[in-house]
């Protein structure tokens, strides 16, 4: 299986929790941001920030399956193969991404194109699939399926995608609009799924906003909040840093941890109590001992945003996410709500600069390169929302991400925090060239204790981190 820098096969708590600010924002006459309609034709049209990061990283490294997506959409009590596949090309003409390949537009310039049909074959199998193939992204379709079938009766689709046409949002998407279109193939219709917009004209928007002076003006802001940031997170590392690979990242591995049900409820009353989410919480924790860790008081962490900030937007399936910089001023010696406090404001703040591509931000800051490291963000951190999607009529599909248990690292150090019935889980990912199993196992027990001091006694400064 594979893991990207910001984990898009779920949602992550940070963009849903501002995402309503952005929308209203995104609805006034002149409330700023990209209005971005959805609208566009065959092609050739431009890519977006997030579409050109991941082609360019394609060319340095053909064939990765770095940036593929795995899925797996369970169906009760099961339905009729011919029937699912039907319904599965309906949703296929109806949205974009399942049609969209890249290449070159005239100017030379990458672009992508738009087919007008693309006929989506989806295999049947008795058991569970062998690792992907990697996709050609000048070949549409980028979404490939496999039907599970049981006693001819379809029990499961594997969906397998690359990340520049799919997200994590993307696969809710899909799970309703396959619902309402078997539905109607089953009543012996056709589900109405006009209208669904495409990357394309999103893309088209983005580039026309960035080109104008109020995109400008944006970029040049969020740059200002970051200027005289440190380049890079200086921690302590097991071994000295080696350069990345082709594709951009390192080889990773991962570390999963859980805090018990009851302490994790007192967190999240905790945050509930304070008017801030757990993901302000949660980040306030981590960017405390990182700051004890680096003997730094200036932190920037990422933070991944779905970049939805439009009603058009949460329609789309394709790709949106993106990472945002917050620069967190850390006083370990003030008490923990006041950092919450400062957390809080940089969140917020963050959330209403998600329309700034990552890449336009690095080429206003121009920060040393280093193949050492990322530019901007070697740590981030997020609150990923674990509620499978669901489609509940006459089928019921359950959408989640297939079980993933190894890792690519591109950035130095990320923790995700799941909600579970269970507890809280963190999820560590790390570079294997940088950092001990070990430390990454004390690095969490710090994270824990820094959490549980920090809503027990917010009064009092951060925990520091213990030390071996």
């Amino acid at each position: 299986m594979r893991r990207h820098p910001c984990h898009p096969n779920r949602r992550t708590r940070t963009g849903e929790d501002h995402a309503g600010a952005l929308r209203r924002r995104n609805r006034t006459a002149n409330g700023g941001g990209v209005l971005l309609n959805g609208t566009g034709g065959g092609g050739p049209a431009p890519l977006t920030a997030a579409q050109r990061r991941l082609w360019v990283t394609e060319q340095f490294n053909p064939g990765s399956d770095a940036y593929l997506i795995d899925a797996v959409i369970r169906i009760e009590p099961g339905a009729d193969p011919a029937l699912l596949e039907a319904a599965l090309n309906d949703v296929a003409a109806a949205h974009d991404a399942f049609r969209t390949e890249f290449g070159w537009d005239d100017d030379g310039d990458p672009a992508q194109f738009v087919r007008d049909r693309v006929g989506l074959p989806v295999p049947r199998v008795h058991g569970p699939g062998t690792p992907a193939e990697p996709f050609d992204l000048e070949r549409a379709p980028l979404v490939r399926f496999r039907m599970v079938c049981r006693d001819n009766t379809a029990t499961a689709l594997e969906l397998v995608a690359h990340h520049i046409v799919f997200d994590g949002w993307s696969l809710g998407i899909l799970v309703r609009d396959l619902g309402l279109a078997y539905d109607a193939r089953k009543a012996g219709g056709r589900a109405d799924l006009s209208g669904r917009p495409g990357m394309a004209g999103f893309a088209e928007a983005e580039a026309a906003w960035l080109a104008g002076p109020e995109g400008r003006e944006r970029v040049d802001a969020l740059a200002g909040l970051l200027r005289g940031a440190p380049g890079l997170l200086a921690v302590p590392t097991d071994r000295p840093r080696g350069a990345q690979q082709p594709d951009g990242g390192h080889a990773g591995a991962g570390l999963h941890f859980t805090l018990p049900w009851e302490l994790a409820h007192d967190i999240t009353e905790f945050a509930r109590e304070r008017r801030t989410t757990l993901n302000m919480v949660g980040l306030a924790a981590f960017s405390a001992v990182l700051a004890h860790w680096s003997g730094s008081d200036d932190i920037v962490v990422g933070s991944a945003f779905a970049g939805r900030t439009s009603l058009a937007a949460e329609r789309c399936v394709g790709c949106f996410i993106n990472v945002v910089p917050l620069r967190l001023a850390v006083d370990t010696e003030a008490p923990f709500d006041t950092h919450l406090d400062g957390v809080r404001e940089a969140v917020l703040r963050g959330a209403e600069y998600q329309d700034v591509p990552f890449d336009r931000l690095v080429e206003a800051l121009n920060p040393p390169r280093s193949l050492t490291h990322n530019p901007l963000v070697q740590v981030a951190f997020g609150v990923q929302n674990t509620e499978p999607a669901t489609y509940d009529g006459g089928i019921r599909l359950t959408g989640e991400p297939a079980p993933d248990d190894d890792a690519e690292a591109r950035l130095d150090l990320t923790l995700w925090l799941e909600e579970r019935p269970e507890g809280l889980k963190a999820i560590w990912t790390y570079r294997k060239d940088l950092f001990e199993r070990t430390t990454v196992a004390r690095l969490n027990q710090w994270f824990f204790r820094t959490l549980r001091q920090g809503c027990l006694d917010p009064s009092a400064p951060p925990a520091a981190p213990a030390r071996s």
